[in-house]
């Protein structure tokens, strides 16, 4: 009973796990990352056959497609021409990635067969219901727009087959390699980090913890369509180890943006006996508050073989349409901030004094209307008095008494009117 526990625990924890570059850039990228990460199958697909052939060494499998229409040479920045050879392949590249429980896509984006095969590969994993990362990595900006267009073009196409992608900048590595560094050494430094942390993230779902996380953990953060990627594991010992860890955690040296907020997260904290409660709180309170809506999958390990040291890796995952949303709603926010500082930044007078400029203008264009009495005005009217029947008769009376004085004065000759 133990020995058949045993063979499933075994056969759980036995995840399958499959690394294909695409292309050159792909295939050296998988090459040096394949002499680094243990327990994984790698494989460079491409229609070279003499870059094939310079990659050959015993950790590689190499897959050729598409030789019979290229001459078994590159497809010259084609990728319409790198596309066609994947899909008539299409068979070929669903055996390849059949029984596969883990596929990882490494593809530097811009070339024939890197941006043209990449969606089909995807594709094929999507329709054989694999876990699917795609580590993507953008062209320098010396190599021109129509690489950078070409790349774009690549992400936009793979983005609903692939469950997740890891985005990489190339042109980062002349910040964090420094410009006297050489270039070989340069480009390497993203080997060596993708290497290290797909590492700390397979010995998670590979070996038991505390509180364990396994491979149905990774699934359920990682499944979806257009989604970004951030992974990194951090080290850090010494006095100061919680800081260092901390700070380490959230940098993203290589990613062509910031992935974080997330709305999905794995964190994995491991350490030695020394471990203490306290450190954990902090770094789970802190990534909790850097992503207060993500969804988290938490695990934690003790390891002898730690001596006053802190391990984290951080797998967060967020989706493309949220983080859009996300980054309009914050502009909004921004804008209406800026727009309230900038009227409350006014003088007070200055305030006044445009007031009082709308008024004087408003009322030039209002045509004059007359005041009519209303409401108290009417009180100021002088009243109008009532007249009695004997006061008409006066008035009669003086009326026709002034007429006939007027007739009189009209019936004297005008020289005798003259004269008096």
């Amino acid at each position: 009973m133990a020995k058949k526990q045993l063979s499933q625990l075994q056969k759980a924890r036995g995840v399958r796990i499959k690394v294909v570059g695409l292309g050159g850039g792909g295939g050296s990228i998988v090459t040096e990352m394949s002499q680094r990460l243990p327990g994984v199958s790698f494989v460079v697909a491409d229609t070279d056959l003499v870059n094939l052939q310079r990659l050959k060494n015993d950790h590689l499998a190499l897959f050729s497609f598409g030789s019979e229409v290229t001459g078994g040479l590159g497809t010259g920045m084609n990728t319409n021409l790198g596309q066609k050879v994947a899909l008539a392949a299409r068979q070929e590249v669903r055996n390849l990635v059949q029984g596969v429980d883990l596929l990882i896509l490494v593809a530097c984006l811009g070339g024939g067969v890197g941006s043209g095969a990449l969606s089909v590969f995807a594709q094929a994993a999507r329709e054989e219901n694999i876990l699917s990362i795609g580590v993507l990595t953008l062209p320098f900006n010396f190599e021109g727009q129509r690489r950078q267009r070409l790349a774009q073009r690549a992400l936009k196409d793979s983005a609903s087959y692939l469950d997740a992608r890891m985005v990489l900048s190339n042109e980062k590595i002349f910040k964090v390699a420094g410009e006297q560094a050489s270039f070989s050494s340069a480009l390497s430094l993203i080997n060596q980090s993708l290497a290290e942390n797909l590492n700390a993230l397979l010995d998670i779902i590979r070996q038991p913890s505390l509180i364990n996380i396994d491979f149905s953990d990774l699934r359920a953060i990682l499944r979806g369509h257009d989604q970004l990627a951030f992974l990194n594991s951090a080290m850090a010992d010494g006095e100061k180890r919680l800081e260092s860890v901390m700070q380490k955690i959230h940098q993203a040296d290589f990613y062509s943006s910031d992935p974080l907020p997330a709305d999905k997260l794995l964190l994995h904290i491991a350490g030695g006996a020394d471990l203490k409660m306290a450190e954990v709180n902090a770094i789970s309170q802190q990534i909790e508050q850097n992503n207060p809506s993500a969804q988290i999958i938490f695990g934690v390990d003790r390891r002898n073989s730690f001596k006053n040291q802190i391990k984290v890796t951080l797998l967060a995952i967020s989706s493309v349409a949220e983080k859009a949303s996300r980054s309009s709603q914050d502009n909004k926010v921004k804008k209406t901030k800026a727009v309230k500082k900038e009227y409350l930044a006014k003088p007070r007078k200055q305030k006044k004094a445009n007031s009082s400029t709308k008024k004087s203008s408003h009322q030039k264009d209002q045509p004059k209307v007359e005041k009519t009495a209303s409401g108290p005005e009417k009180k100021k009217k002088k009243k109008v008095k009532r007249l009695n029947a004997l006061d008409v008769k006066e008035l009669k009376k003086k009326s026709e008494f002034e007429k006939t004085s007027q007739e009189k004065v009209w019936e004297i000759p005008a020289f005798l009117r003259r004269k008096t």
